[in-house]
């Protein structure tokens, strides 16, 4: 159900300032406490994203004030508060994160308009909310109702077509089979999606959208996994409805699943949000060999799903030299230096290649006892020449790595 409290202080807000601001919005939320506020205009604090309590929960409520303020037809003004202007020779920041800065942003009620003060005409602001309610709450046939009632109350009501093909995805039946699901997924894809985001915005749009997605998800099981066409396959859109157990299932039961990028890279998610972390490595890691571009794409992407991993990856592309960079395949052989734990929970890596080579020597070595380690026995010498002939600048990060440990003792 959409959020009440959003609702009423978007209203207020317009009656008291004849537009809605998404900062006094949090203010009103209790993410934006007056000290930090002032600290943010001050300068004191960078960034208001860093001045909110949770940006996460601040994203969702400026999701949904945006989502029933464009619902009211209220007029966006691109100026978000970076743009607003200078405080004391200073210009404010809003967020640096794009997403959020996106939701930053002021509406108005226009000047002139098909329906007239909407917050102040209580008829036609309670059959928009009435007509959303249903939506969100899947109620096909009691927003058809409200959707006849809405545009009778308001001709130009913007979201009519948006409410309109919300409600046939509602009422399309069960795809059945594989072909059937194409079909359905086409519709997802360019018509649906795009309503749902305009209409409720990314957030709430992507939940409202989970149970079509896992319908089709359930129709494409039966589908072979094409690579020119990886979207249609049960993972994708198993992806979309984050149904993790699914997609977990959908991949490894694909023959060869393995040779596929993009079927390791939906594996290593579904794992990672299933709380398998040693296992999303293994699939990442198998990744690092099979395409490292695509691996290196994904983890300098702002939605990589583990940061300590993202973390790892900037810290091991800065420790390269221009003689000896280290790219995605060498990576899982570093990531045992960051994170010397992985030795023992992960298992070796297939192959004879140079990278598969060096990962499995530096797990032999981290998984030795430190005292081992440190006196340089016959064993660990051979291992570290081995490494050194393979990439010296692996050999030259563990060297580092035990004389930091040395010096921690």
């Amino acid at each position: 159900m959409p959020n009440r409290s959003i609702e009423t202080t978007v209203h207020k807000l317009l009656e008291i300032h004849r537009e809605y601001s998404p900062v006094e919005l949090l203010r009103a939320q209790k993410q934006l406490s007056e000290e930090r506020h002032r600290a943010w205009l001050s300068g004191e604090i960078s960034s208001l994203d860093e001045a909110v309590d949770d940006v996460r929960l601040a994203r969702e409520l400026l999701e949904s004030a945006l989502s029933f303020a464009r619902g009211l037809e209220l007029v966006p003004n691109r100026v978000a508060y970076h743009g607003v202007g200078n405080i004391a020779g200073r210009e404010l920041v809003a967020s640096t994160d794009p997403l959020l800065n996106e939701l930053l942003v002021h509406c108005h009620r226009p000047s002139e308009s098909v329906q007239g003060d909407l917050f102040l005409d209580g008829g036609k602001t309670a059959s928009i909310n009435a007509l959303r309610d249903a939506l969100i709450a899947r109620d096909a046939g009691r927003a058809r109702k409200d959707l006849q009632r809405t545009s009778a109350l308001i001709p130009g009501y913007r979201h009519i077509s948006n409410c309109e093909k919300l409600i046939a995805a509602l009422e399309a039946p069960l795809p059945e089979t594989a072909a059937h699901a194409f079909e359905a997924l086409e519709r997802m894809q360019h018509v649906w999606r795009p309503a749902a985001r305009e209409y409720l915005g990314p957030g709430q749009a992507a939940k409202w959208l989970e149970p079509l997605w896992r319908d089709v998800g359930h129709a494409l099981e039966s589908a072979p996994f094409d690579p020119e066409h990886p979207e249609r396959h049960a993972s994708y859109a198993f992806e979309q409805a984050r149904a993790w157990r699914c997609l977990q299932q959908s991949v490894l039961v694909a023959p060869e699943f393995r040779a596929q990028p993009v079927l390791l890279q939906r594996l290593a998610t579904a794992e990672f949000k299933l709380r398998d972390r040693t296992r999303a490595l293994e699939y990442w890691f198998a990744l690092c060999l099979l395409d490292p571009e695509e691996f290196s794409n994904r983890v300098e992407s702002s939605q990589f799903e583990d940061p300590g991993v993202a973390r790892a990856w900037q810290i091991a592309v800065a420790e390269g030299d221009a003689d000896e960079e280290l790219t995605a395949e060498w990576f899982p052989a570093w990531m045992l230096i960051h994170e010397p734990g992985l030795a023992r929970a992960l298992v070796e890596m297939d192959g004879k290649s140079p990278p598969a080579r060096a990962f499995n020597l530096l797990r032999a070595l981290q998984r030795m006892p430190p005292e081992e380690q440190a006196r340089a026995s016959g064993k660990s010498i051979s291992l570290r020449r081995e490494l050194q002939q393979i990439h010296a600048g692996l050999q030259r990060s563990y060297l580092a790595y035990l004389n930091r440990r040395n010096d921690s003792c």
